[in-house]
């Protein structure tokens, strides 16, 4: 498995802890938030910016988890489709969505996360046929 899919899953391994790995993401990393998605629309910079875009998931969901359902690595950069998983914090009621994440990695660290609402429109993201 290449370093840079490592990375990936580490990060996951954090992220599903309700952390931001802090020695893994870039001082200028920027995370993307679709508009499509969730509410928590934006451009969040630094390892700041990642703590308070999931800050703002911990908001409106308890027990939120992303399951990458395959990592796909193209050069820099990493496509994540994922499951969303996770129980509103106000109603209880469980849910279960579909994301993607495109990493980009940089010098060993993550310098750009970007979610989409579509496996198609990442792997285009990553310069690849999404057939």
């Amino acid at each position: 498995m290449s370093e840079n899919v490592e990375l990936v899953k580490r990060a996951y391994e954090f992220i599903n802890r309700g952390e931001i790995p802090r020695d893994l993401v870039a001082p200028d990393m920027e995370l993307v938030q679709n508009s499509a998605l969730l509410g928590t629309a934006g451009v969040f910079h630094g390892p700041e910016g990642a703590e308070r875009s999931l800050g703002e998931l911990q908001e409106g969901f308890d027990e939120i988890r992303f399951e990458p359902v395959e990592l796909i690595e193209a050069g820099d950069f990493v496509v994540a489709p994922c499951r969303f998983r996770g129980r509103g914090k106000s109603s209880g009621a469980p849910f279960d969505a579909r994301v993607s994440h495109l990493w980009t990695i940089r010098e060993g660290v993550i310098a750009r996360l970007e979610v989409f609402a579509g496996r198609r429109d990442a792997l285009r993201a990553a310069g690849l046929d999404a057939g």
